[in-house]
């Protein structure tokens, strides 16, 4: 035996296995005598949860309403289980029921839907999942009776028609002769023979031309077998179901019942049909819904409308038009020249470039003081320092050389020493001139 896979069975239904099939000695059933051991069979088969495959019955492994040694061994070393915890969505494999959940020590069960129209005149019943409601079918085969349902009672009545002996419809007149051709003219039946109509050889041989009938061949005789809830008709109002809520029409011979559809594409409401007329009665608030938007999310119903929160797309760039498309973030570079902020306090005027950047002017800190250093100071002014003493300059005297910063913002030059009799004009020596005589 698996031991780990036991183990690991026997931790996830803890709950379901011992609590409820070993421990409890109660299950759906009650026990079989007090004191015994063994108890009666759940209620029900196998049960599932979310399509996933079925939970075997609680402690009886085979389900044969005995609970032993063998069971409990067999279904711990088994229990290859999805769970049925209380009140967790389920599946009960009916088609008809509705709000499936799981009930604790029952398994999964729903409620049945609700099929009643209202009207005592018709058999009322969901196949599939979908309601029919047939009408009541009271005729007695007698064309001199009116034959109605009693919307009362529900019953039906056949009230002799006064002074008939006639017919009013080729319904009338169905002899149940598949040889002859049945048609009520002027308030007459005529029963016209079909040439060549008699014992049948295939289906095709059987048709009686009623749409409401399945018509074969069985032992060389025809059979007409009446189709469950099919009506034939030759116009539309011979077709009220007396149901407000659907439409009714003949089609091929045959009564069609086509439910109203009230449907106003507003998802936070509950549309039916009631008394003929739609209903659209608003969802209660914060129910979950879908505004189409695929650039929202979290949508929820307010007062009968599904609104969503936006996504936010931003990438912290001003020079990109943000914008959320078909629920993804976009980010397109916006017009060249529209106006931004680069993040830097040292420039003016920025713009946007065009391709997602942002860039502005340079404010000028040039003071023309080749002896200084010349910075922005961060908030639009401008610091100028002293340039370090020794940092070659020009200080615009050409009888002078190595010029350099003095460390506080000035520039000097050592003077050129010209030979006596000359001195420095324009950085050469030139012999002196003398003095006017």
């Amino acid at each position: 035996m698996d031991t780990k896979g036991l183990v690991a069975t026997l931790c996830i239904c803890t709950t379901v296995v011992v609590s409820s099939a070993l421990l409890s000695g109660a299950g759906h059933g009650a026990p079989a005598a007090a004191g015994n051991a063994e108890r009666e069979a759940p209620a029900h088969g196998p049960i599932s949860v979310a399509g996933g495959p079925p939970c075997p019955c609680p402690g009886d492994s085979n389900c044969d309403g005995v609970v032993n040694f063998n069971d409990i061994i067999t279904t711990l070393a088994n229990f290859l289980v999805v769970c049925c915890p209380a009140g967790m969505a389920c599946d009960d494999g009916d088609p008809c029921t509705i709000g499936d959940t799981c009930i604790a020590g029952q398994g999964c069960g729903g409620v049945p839907m609700n099929c009643d129209d209202f009207n005592p005149c018709t058999d009322d019943f969901c196949c599939d999942g979908i309601c029919f409601h047939v009408p009541r079918n009271c005729d007695d085969g007698d064309p001199c009776t009116d034959d109605q349902c009693d919307q009362m009672t529900g019953q039906c009545v056949h009230t002799p028609i006064p002074g008939c002996g006639g017919c009013l419809t080729h319904q009338d007149c169905n002899d149940g002769d598949p040889c002859t051709n049945d048609v009520c003219v002027g308030g007459v039946c005529t029963h016209t023979p079909i040439p060549g109509c008699g014992p049948c050889a295939s289906d095709f041989d059987c048709n009686d031309g009623n749409p409401c009938t399945n018509d074969f061949c069985q032992g060389g005789v025809c059979q007409h077998i009446p189709i469950m809830g099919c009506t034939p008709c030759q116009t539309a109002s011979e077709c009220d179901d007396g149901n407000p809520c659907t439409v009714d029409t003949c089609v091929g011979g045959v009564c069609q019942h086509t439910p109203v559809v009230c449907n106003d594409n507003n998802p936070c409401t509950s549309d039916s049909c009631v008394n003929g007329m739609c209903q659209f009665i608003p969802l209660p608030d914060n129910s979950p819904c879908d505004d189409g938007n695929p650039c929202t999310f979290s949508d929820r119903c307010t007062g009968g409308v599904c609104q969503g929160t936006p996504v936010m797309c931003y990438d912290g760039n001003p020079c990109t038009i943000d914008e959320c498309v078909n629920g993804m973030c976009q980010y397109t570079p916006g017009p060249a020249g529209s106006p931004c902020d680069d993040g830097n306090p040292c420039t003016f005027a920025d713009v946007c470039n065009g391709m997602g950047g942002c860039t502005g002017t340079p404010y000028s800190c040039d003071d023309g003081n080749p002896c200084t250093i010349d910075v922005c100071d961060g908030f639009g002014g401008c610091f100028n320092l002293p340039a370090p003493a020794g940092t070659p300059c020009n200080d615009g005297n050409p009888c002078t050389i190595n010029d350099a910063c003095n460390g506080m913002g000035g520039c000097a030059g050592t003077p050129i020493v010209c030979p006596v009799g000359t001195h420095c004009a324009n950085g050469q020596c030139v012999p002196d001139q003398p003095p006017p005589g």
